[in-house]
C-alpha cells in the first residue's frame, strides 16, 4: 500500500495541462519516472517520484484520464497490481478498479533510446555559471500577462548586468516586458514557444525552490525537485 500523491504530482509534471497526452512510466526500485518528447519536438520532461511497485514499465494512453482516475483515491492508501494489459487499483477498504494500458511502442513522446541516459544532468553540466532561483511573485506575474496578451512566442534575454527580461509579443501585437531574475552565465537572447513556457512556469512548486538555467546557444532547463523541463530555443524567424 502506498500514498499515490507523488506519483501524482510527477504526472501532471509530464502533462502539463495537455502538452502531453500519453507517456511511458517506468518503475525500478520503487522509484517511477517519465521522460517525454511533445509532438513538435521542442519541450523534453524529464521526472520522478517514489512509487511502491514492483518494476516494471507501460504505457499510458490518456494521461488527462489516468490522472483523473488517480485523484479520485486522494488520501486513500493505494494497492496496485499488474496485470497484463491492466494495472489493478485497489485502495484500502475499496474495490478494485483496472486502468486499460497502452503497448509502450505505441507512444509517440518516448523513444527507447533514451533509456539509462540523464537528459537533464547532461544539459546542466553544459552551462557555466549557477542556476537562477524562480521568485513566485515574478513568475505570477508573468502568468497574468501571458494570459492577457497570449503570444506565440516569447524572448527571454540576458543583458550584460545579467538580468533576465522576457518579452512578449511582436510589432503586430500587444507587448510586455517583465524582469525575471539575474543571471551569470552570460548575456544571450533565446526564442521559445509561448504556450510551453506558460505550462512549465504554471506547474512549479515553489516550496521545491525551482531554478532555471539560460545561457546563449544552449537549451532553457527548468528544475523543480525531481521534475526537469527541457526547452529547445525556436529559429529567429519562427
Amino acid at each position: 500500500m502506498s500514498s499515490i500523491t507523488d506519483f501524482v504530482s510527477m504526472l501532471e509534471s509530464v502533462h502539463l495541462q495537455g502538452v502531453n497526452e500519453e507517456c511511458v512510466v517506468t518503475i525500478a526500485d520503487e522509484q517511477a519516472s517519465v521522460m517525454a518528447m511533445d509532438m513538435t519536438s521542442s519541450l523534453y520532461v524529464q521526472s520522478s517520484a517514489a512509487f511502491d511497485h514492483e518494476d516494471d514499465q507501460f504505457g499510458v494512453g490518456d494521461l488527462a484520464l489516468f490522472i483523473k482516475y488517480l485523484k479520485s483515491y486522494a488520501g486513500v492508501e493505494v494497492e496496485f497490481t499488474r496485470s497484463d494489459n491492466k494495472l489493478k487499483i485497489k485502495p484500502a477498504g475499496g474495490s478494485v478498479t483496472n486502468y486499460l494500458l497502452s503497448e509502450v511502442d505505441l507512444i509517440p513522446t518516448y523513444d527507447s533510446e533514451w533509456e539509462g541516459e540523464d537528459k537533464a544532468t547532461e544539459c546542466i553540466e553544459e552551462y557555466s555559471g549557477k542556476p537562477t532561483t524562480l521568485r513566485v511573485d515574478r513568475v505570477d506575474e508573468f502568468l497574468k500577462l501571458m494570459g492577457l496578451f497570449s503570444p506565440n512566442s516569447i524572448n527571454l534575454t540576458v543583458n550584460k548586468k545579467g538580468a533576465i527580461s522576457v518579452h512578449g509579443g511582436n510589432q503586430t501585437e500587444h507587448q510586455f516586458d517583465i524582469e525575471l531574475g539575474k543571471s551569470k552565465c552570460g548575456a544571450c537572447d533565446l526564442k521559445v514557444y509561448g504556450p510551453h513556457f506558460v505550462a512549465v512556469l504554471g506547474s512549479l512548486d515553489f516550496e521545491k525552490k525551482p531554478v532555471i538555467y539560460i545561457q546563449d546557444e544552449q537549451p532553457i532547463t527548468i528544475v523543480n525537485g525531481g521534475d526537469n523541463w527541457i526547452l529547445s530555443p525556436l529559429d529567429s524567424d519562427e
